[in-house]
């Protein structure tokens, strides 16, 4: 893949999954983006946001849209949106201490807006209005 396709491909996979955040929607490339950033396409390089915690947006989109999908139908179990929400949630904790440096500020920006973010789809506050 030239520098210019992987350029493309980088911000592709950002931007679908943050509108897929923006607009409460399921990301339209969502197992593209699994299988991109499972490879370790590099986002970081652009936005300062890991391919690890893009990951995790990217299923906390798929989450919210599903819970969206579900209470229009009325069949929302928030016991499954919760370990849903638990699972995506333990991603996130793995340890790293205090980040120290620009970039790894900015990463960590990225998760913990994650985590903000995880915990307010299972709260039940509804971030869209209908």
């Amino acid at each position: 893949m030239t520098p210019l396709q992987l350029y493309f491909l980088r911000k592709c996979t950002f931007y679908d999954i943050i509108a897929a955040t923006t607009i409460s929607r399921y990301p339209v490339l969502f197992l593209r983006h699994i299988h991109n950033l499972s490879i370790g396409l590099g986002v970081h390089n652009l936005f300062g946001c890991s391919d690890q915690i893009l990951a995790v947006i990217n299923q906390a989109a798929d989450l919210e849209s599903w819970k969206t999908k579900k209470r229009s139908k009325g069949e929302l179990s928030i016991g499954e949106l919760y370990k849903n929400g638990a699972r995506i949630l333990m991603q996130l904790w793995d340890g790293n201490g205090v980040a120290e440096g620009f970039g790894p500020i900015i990463a960590e920006i990225y998760r913990c807006s994650t985590v903000i973010y995880v915990n307010v789809i299972i709260s039940g506050i509804q971030l869209h209005p209908p």
